[in-house]
């Protein structure tokens, strides 16, 4: 019988087999090589590396090796379509054994692997961290804060936020509770005190820094009728607490006037008028206010009784 073999190895040419070495032989039937070419059945591989996909697969197609198999993987340290990693690995050998090609798988990046970060917010610190960890996610910073509002060891911040789309090795921060900041108290509401029930409540919380500063109103002489910062905020113990206490309302000078002009703007500033007539001891012309009680330009609680001394 006629067969083709190689006429280096007298085997059956595997797929390496030069084609200058290739040539036909007659074998009485039954002596013909089964076996096929050990000398021209291996390929070196090179390094593949950094390539793109394409040029990995032209350079292998150039060493006869067609059986490639091409494996897509993230990878984070390599480009998307480049390869990172082939098997048999650089100076290793694809070897045939029966004649057949050899695979060599080629593994390509997808790049990073791209993930939306979960909402860790209002779990514990170690709640949160399973959680990101349970994704893949590896390089996690934890940020200890005072928070007078969350619990402590309770996450109450992260970045990026809930809901991006970040890749794997992405740095992840989370701002976990360290309770209440022992600097700082919780201002209380003094408003409608006075100022002696509102400068105590202020210091037994531990408010010293107490600033007063007395406005006209019409509440009741002495009483907080406004306060910086806020009630419920959360301050520093020595910050200044602002108190505005009422000093009441200015009585008006109508000493001169008429009766019934002054009457009515009095009346119209929310006081009672109680008219006395009587005789002045300066000359003033009949019907003419000439006392007043309380005097002038001091200050009385609104809605207060004001006494008026008219010329008869």
């Amino acid at each position: 019988v006629e067969i083709e073999v190689c006429s280096s190895s007298g085997l059956l040419p595997g797929p390496f087999c030069p084609a200058t070495e290739r040539q036909l032989s007659m074998f009485v039937e039954g002596s013909e090589p089964k076996t096929y070419c050990n000398e021209h059945n291996k390929v070196s591989i090179p390094n593949l590396i950094g390539l793109s996909k394409d040029e990995a697969i032209k350079i292998l197609e150039s060493l006869k090796l067609k059986n490639i198999e091409i494996i897509e993987e993230f990878n984070s340290d390599y480009p998307k379509g480049k390869v990172y990693k082939h098997e048999p690995a650089q100076n290793e050998f694809a070897v045939s054994v029966n004649g057949e090609i050899p695979k060599v798988m080629i593994f390509v990046s997808k790049g990073p692997e791209e993930i939306m970060i979960p909402d860790v917010i209002n779990l514990s610190e170690s709640e949160a961290l399973e959680k990101l960890q349970a994704l893949g996610f590896t390089n996690i910073i934890s940020i200890y804060e005072y928070n007078n509002e969350v619990e402590n060891g309770i996450v109450f911040g992260q970045t990026p936020n809930p809901g991006d789309i970040i890749q794997l090795g992405h740095e992840i921060s989370i701002v976990v509770s360290q309770g209440p900041d022992p600097n700082q108290g919780q201002v209380p509401n003094v408003i409608g005190l006075n100022l002696d029930e509102a400068q105590d409540t202020l210091q037994q919380v531990g408010f010293l820094n107490i600033v007063v500063n007395e406005v006209l109103s019409q509440e009741i002489i002495g009483t907080v009728i406004n306060q910086s910062p806020e009630p419920t905020q959360w301050v520093n113990y020595e910050s200044e607490i602002y108190l505005e206490v009422s000093m009441g309302v200015e009585v008006p000078n109508v000493i001169g006037l008429k009766e019934k002009k002054t009457k009515n703007l009095l009346e119209k500033e929310g006081f009672i008028v109680d008219i006395q007539y009587g005789t002045s001891t300066e000359p003033v012309d009949k019907s003419v206010v000439y006392a007043q009680e309380p005097d002038p330009l001091t200050y009385v609680e609104y809605n207060s009784t004001i006494i008026i001394y008219v010329q008869e």
